[in-house]
């Protein structure tokens, strides 16, 4: 503790000496490394360690779904890498690749056409800092896209079509159809304990695991069950049962990219019934199709942005307590058996569970 706040106490001295001098220039490659920044940010660089931007490069959907579409279309390695690899195509999203933008773009493109890195060293957070407050990196006020909680984020995560302007992922559209208050850093980066940076007494900090659904799957992720995505409730109504569907994001359910599917299940004895939840893509001739190639979406039957649903299920007479669970899952099946993807990744996940006598 006392070396910490010996270190806490030189950072802020040396920030405080002020010089009538141009900032040091500093090395740039050295920042891109996310290793650079362990030494004072030790704890979120173990959280990010664990997250998807860690690995956005090398996931194994990622990487099936690229080397499938490689097959039809040329360049389809940058394409993607301005989400997946914006700095480097041997690293995912890096602490440089959101912390060095100084600026923000509007209009056409995608993660890193829309980002201008800073050219001096200088790092952004959510927070104003005095310049040159450290001697390892830049600091300066926060720009307006690091401090509203969702810009940065919907440079990658924000609206998407396929070439045939057929929408793949409108999480922007859809979050702000919500109205709500909640930005992405709200329900994507919860509260953690412990300090940011040596240089800070705070006791919280933004986590950057960045809790998803795949947290589900890869449990290094927040629990993503927590947030409460679905709410479930089962009631008797004559010889049907009700079962009523809360969407409790900030945007669809499921929402992101277009794989992603959810199913109610219900059983009873031998009795069982399904409904789908996700979004099916089909080609000119009304053929299933990945979304990448679909002309037009033959149906979409997910949760809508605040929308309360009321499913009506038939169970035999007689057939006794009716077991109703929603599950969540990655990829359909023949797509992640066209992709060769297999083991826990293609398993479906419990995200509620209900019963009625």
């Amino acid at each position: 503790m006392v070396r910490r706040a010996a270190l806490v106490a030189l950072l802020f001295a040396l920030g405080a000496c002020k010089s009538t001098k141009a900032p040091p220039a500093r090395d740039i490659a050295s920042l891109e490394d996310a290793t650079t920044c362990r030494p004072c940010h030790a704890a979120i660089v173990e959280e990010w360690q664990g997250s998807l931007h860690a690995t956005a490069h090398a996931d194994p959907i990622f990487r099936g779904l690229r080397e499938l579409r490689s097959k039809k279309e040329e360049d389809l390695d940058a394409k993607c890498a301005v989400c997946h690899a914006p700095v480097k195509s041997t690293d995912g999203v890096t602490c440089f690749a959101c912390h060095a933008t100084a600026s923000l773009h509007t209009g056409p493109g995608r993660g890193s056409n829309l980002l201008s890195w800073s050219k001096t060293g200088t790092l952004y957070g959510p927070s104003d800092l005095p310049e040159d407050r450290t001697p390892v990196h830049g600091t300066a006020k926060a720009p307006a896209h690091m401090k509203d909680g969702a810009s940065l984020c919907l440079a990658c995560h924000g609206d998407l079509a396929n070439a045939s302007e057929v929408p793949l992922c409108q999480t922007a559209t859809e979050w702000e159809a919500t109205k709500t208050t909640k930005t992405c850093v709200d329900c994507h980066m919860q509260a953690a304990k412990g300090a940011a940076t040596v240089a800070t007494t705070k006791v919280e900090h933004r986590s950057h695991r960045f809790a998803g659904p795949r947290g589900l799957w890869t449990k290094t992720s927040t629990a993503v069950a927590g947030l409460g995505m679905v709410g479930l409730r089962v009631d008797r109504a004559d010889d049907a049962i009700e079962v009523h569907l809360e969407n409790r994001t900030g945007h669809a359910f499921p929402s992101g990219f277009p794989g992603r599917f959810a199913k109610v299940i219900a059983t009873a004895g031998e009795w069982r019934q399904e409904v789908l939840l996700g979004k099916r893509y089909v080609d000119a001739e009304g053929n299933p199709v990945i979304a990448a190639y679909g002309v037009k979406i033959a149906a979409d039957t997910r949760l809508t942005p605040g929308e309360t649903r009321v499913v009506k299920l038939m169970p035999p007479k007689g057939a006794g307590p009716v077991d109703v669970k929603v599950v969540h899952g990655l990829l359909p099946p023949p797509l992640a058996e066209k992709i060769g993807l297999h083991g826990e990744l293609t398993e479906l996940r419990v995200i509620a569970t209900a019963k009625v006598e």
